[in-house]
C-alpha cells in the first residue's frame, strides 16, 4: 500500500499522532541537509506534496483531510507530475469554514470542496516567486479551469486580490514541484473580482462604477440569472489613457448615457466568446450593439465606428464567464 494511503490511515484513526508542523518543515528548507519526517527519514526535496501535507498536520490538517476527502490527495502524490501548490493554512481554512457556516471539512459540499481546491493547484507549471516577480502581474489557469490573478507589485505576492503568499513559506520546493502556504482561501473569482483586483483594469472600473445609477459590477458580480454567463472585453488603462487624447477629453465628459451605450459594446450576455472560436468578419452581438471579430494578424475587434482593437490578454476565465483584455475601448456610434 502507498505510503500516503498508510499514513492518511494512521491520521482517521489517531488523530492526536503529530508530526513535524509544516512551518518546522519550511524552516528546514535553508539547511544544506533538511529533514523530512516521513517513513522513510528523507529530505523534503524528496517528498512529495501529498507526502509533505500529510506529515505536517500542524499547519496543514484541514487543506490534508479536505484533499483526503475529495480523493485529490494521490494525485499530488504522483512522482510523475508537476503540480504548483497554493496551500491555506490551518487558520486560513478555519476562517473559511467560519465565514460560509460550515462545522467543520465534512460540513462542505463536496462538490464545493472539489472546486475549492482544484482552485489551488496548477498542474505541468512549477511556479516560483522569482517566475512571478518577473512578470508582475498575470494568471494562471488553475485545475478548477478557472483562472488565478497574481499581483507581486504589492507588499506580499497576492492572488485574486484577496489572499498573500506568508513570506516565509514560498518556493518550498519538493520532488513534484512547489508548494506556497498562503493566509485566506482562494475561492473562484467572478469577473468583478478580476476586475477589481487588476490594477491595469482601474480605468475600467471607473467607468463601470461612475454613475450611481450603473449596475455593472453586481451583474459582473451575479453567477446566476439571465446574463450569465458572460463575456467582457475589457479596456486597459492605456487604452482609456489612448481616448482621452482621441476625444480630447476625460472620461468625466463623456455624457452619462453614451458612457453607458459605451460600455454596453463591451459585454456579450448568455454566452462565452472564446478568442479560437472566432473567425474573420465574425459578427458579435454586445448589449450595445453589434461589433465586428477577425483573425488574420492577431485576434481583434472592430466596433460601429471602424475603430479596430487587439486583444492583450484572452481568456481570463471566471466564476461566471470570461474576461479578455483589450488595447481601445470601443465606442457607440457618434453623432456629429
Amino acid at each position: 500500500m502507498k505510503l500516503i494511503k498508510q499514513i492518511s490511515k494512521k491520521m482517521k484513526i489517531n488523530k492526536s499522532l503529530v508530526f513535524l508542523m509544516f512551518i518546522a518543515l519550511v524552516s528546514s528548507c535553508i539547511n544544506d541537509d533538511p529533514s523530512y519526517d516521513g517513513d522513510d527519514n528523507i529530505p523534503i526535496s524528496e517528498a512529495t506534496i501529498a507526502e509533505v501535507l500529510v506529515n505536517s498536520p500542524g499547519n496543514a490538517t484541514n487543506v490534508t483531510l479536505a484533499l483526503d476527502r475529495v480523493d485529490l490527495l494521490d494525485n499530488l502524490n504522483d512522482k510523475e507530475k508537476n503540480f504548483t501548490l497554493f496551500m491555506p493554512d490551518d487558520d486560513a481554512f478555519d476562517e473559511f469554514l467560519d465565514e460560509n457556516s460550515y462545522v467543520d471539512i465534512n460540513d462542505v459540499p463536496l462538490s464545493v470542496l472539489e472546486e475549492l481546491l482544484l482552485n489551488h493547484i496548477v498542474e505541468d507549471v512549477e511556479i516560483t516567486t522569482a517566475m512571478m516577480e518577473s512578470l508582475g502581474t498575470g494568471y494562471f489557469v488553475t485545475e478548477s479551469g478557472f483562472s488565478l490573478f497574481f499581483d507581486t507589485t504589492t507588499e506580499n505576492i497576492t492572488f485574486n486580490g484577496t489572499s498573500e503568499i506568508n513570506e516565509d513559506e514560498e518556493d518550498v520546493e519538493v520532488l513534484n514541484g512547489y508548494i506556497h502556504v498562503i493566509n485566506t482561501v482562494i475561492e473562484p473569482a467572478t469577473i468583478a473580482d478580476f476586475i477589481e483586483a487588476d490594477q491595469s483594469l482601474d480605468s475600467f472600473l471607473s467607468a463601470l462604477t461612475r454613475e450611481e445609477s450603473f449596475d455593472y459590477m453586481e451583474t459582473f458580480a451575479a453567477t446566476e440569472g439571465e446574463t450569465y454567463p458572460l463575456t467582457v472585453f475589457a479596456p486597459t488603462n492605456s487604452a482609456f489613457n489612448d481616448l482621452s487624447t482621441e476625444l480630447e477629453g476625460s472620461l468625466n465628459d463623456i455624457p452619462t448615457e453614451t458612457l453607458e451605450a459605451d460600455i454596453n459594446y463591451h459585454i456579450v450576455a448568455g454566452n462565452e466568446v472564446l478568442v479560437n472560436d472566432l473567425e474573420d468578419d465574425m459578427t458579435i452581438t454586445t448589449l450595445g450593439g453589434e461589433i465586428t471579430a477577425n483573425v488574420t494578424g492577431g485576434a481583434s475587434l472592430t466596433d460601429i465606428n471602424e475603430r479596430i482593437s487587439d486583444f492583450l490578454v484572452s481568456g481570463i476565465f471566471a466564476k461566471n464567464g470570461i474576461l479578455h483584455k483589450i488595447d481601445k475601448v470601443l465606442l457607440s456610434e457618434r453623432v456629429e
